[in-house]
């Protein structure tokens, strides 16, 4: 199985609630958990969805510090091509956030893993 990887920074403004979207790509099917600071807060199962886009909003007292960890498995479903992707996008922070991760699979029904980590921080 394949593996892409994303490290980042996100600049949050105290007290704001930040909104994250995972967007899988290319009609494929998706598993997955959103881990806040190595607490489960959200579950990803795009296997059974026709909406491609899973949103969840992060709020906790203090976000400063605190490590978002992202893991997703996407199958390659799509008959017509080998190519997966997965978006994260977050926002509520100094900008918007968004990074496309993508890998095309060798062969149709192959598997890849994503992985996003993140930290907040303030200035």
């Amino acid at each position: 199985m394949a593996k892409t990887v994303v490290s980042d920074f996100y600049q949050i403004i105290p007290g704001n609630v930040v909104k994250l979207s995972v967007t899988i790509g290319n009609r494929q099917n998706a598993v997955g958990s959103v881990i806040l600071d190595g607490d489960i807060i959200g579950r990803i199962d795009m296997s059974t969805q026709a909406d491609p886009i899973y949103e969840l909003d992060i709020s906790k007292d203090n976000l400063e510090g605190s490590t978002l960890l992202i893991n997703i498995i996407v199958h390659d479903t799509n008959k017509d091509n080998n190519y997966t992707s997965v978006t994260v996008k977050m926002e509520g922070g100094v900008n918007v956030y968004r990074y496309t991760m993508s890998h095309t699979v060798a062969n149709d029904g192959d598997y890849v893993a994503y992985t996003g980590d993140f930290e907040f921080f303030t200035i």
